[in-house]
């Protein structure tokens, strides 16, 4: 499917129907010539509008704590997540958005974490990068069409839920899954698991046996 060249409107509902999936759909090319159009004429406008939401999301209950900080840079098109676990100590995230987004992926990058292993570190900031990536239905038939906002909540309850002490995924490491579910599966030797996990897990499992 050609990039349409019709206007913000169109490269909006492009990116829409990328979110939705489409069977057989794929990603517009990003060649630089295509990365340099929309960068010029559509990119600006759209992260303006990606941060707008981003802010009003902000003030929603999910991210209202007094350990957590959420900071949106318009200047550098930046998202900085901060969790406070003791005074001075945060464990921090940063989320990037490129000059021809959405064409081009945004960077998400653990910037300093406090009490919690480079395992599950990693793992956490995986799960944020696959919940705000666009991408058509997988195989499975699952398909992740989350948003930047989408990727700030799971670190954000993630890390906290890890702070208090909840159930987390075997797996991933996490609280919350892509889909937003808890752990509800539990293995013999007391470990949870989420559904989603457990099913990419034993997918993976069946393709290779």
């Amino acid at each position: 499917m050609p990039l349409r060249q019709s206007g913000l409107n169109g490269l909006i509902c492009e990116t829409d129907y990328c979110r939705n999936g489409s069977k057989g759909f794929q990603l517009p090319p990003s060649a630089p010539s295509n990365r340099s159009y929309v960068a010029k004429f559509f990119s600006s406008k759209i992260i303006s509008n990606e941060l707008s939401t981003i802010k009003t999301a902000i003030s929603q209950s999910e991210f209202d704590d007094e350990n957590v900080e959420v900071r949106v840079n318009e200047v550098t098109k930046e998202i900085n997540t901060k969790y406070q676990v003791e005074e001075g100590q945060k464990n921090e995230m940063s989320i990037r958005l490129p000059p021809s987004y959405p064409l081009v992926e945004v960077e998400i990058v653990g910037n300093s974490r406090v009490g919690v292993t480079q395992d599950r570190w990693n793992k956490w900031i995986l799960t944020c990068k696959i919940a705000c990536k666009v991408c058509p239905p997988s195989v499975g038939g699952l398909q992740q069409n989350g948003t930047i906002v989408d990727a700030l909540t799971l670190f954000v309850s993630n890390v906290k839920g890890y702070f208090a002490h909840l159930n987390e995924c075997a797996i991933c490491y996490g609280v919350i899954a892509v889909d937003r579910t808890l752990p509800t599966k539990q293995c013999p030797n007391g470990h949870w698991f989420h559904a989603l996990c457990l099913f990419k897990v034993l997918s993976l499992y069946q393709l290779r046996s």
